[in-house]
């Protein structure tokens, strides 16, 4: 999967609508999961007429139809 470092050096995915980049601000507990809480450090819009992925009633989809699985 081809990838690229962000400006804080965290991988991201090339060819994405958009990026946000965060650092680690908060870890808690959550019973058998860790609630992670970010503090926005970077963001960048990338796919200018680009369609969202959306998940919605059990499976994916965008604004412009059903998402094949």
């Amino acid at each position: 999967m081809s990838h690229q470092r962000g400006p804080t050096g965290s991988p991201r995915l090339t060819d994405v609508i958009a990026v946000i980049e965060c650092t680690l601000e908060h870890a808690l507990p959550g019973g058998d999961h860790e609630i992670v809480i970010g503090r926005v450090r970077h963001v960048e819009p990338n796919g200018a007429g680009a369609a969202p992925l959306l998940f919605w009633r059990g499976t994916y989809t965008s604004t412009g139809g059903q998402i094949p699985a």
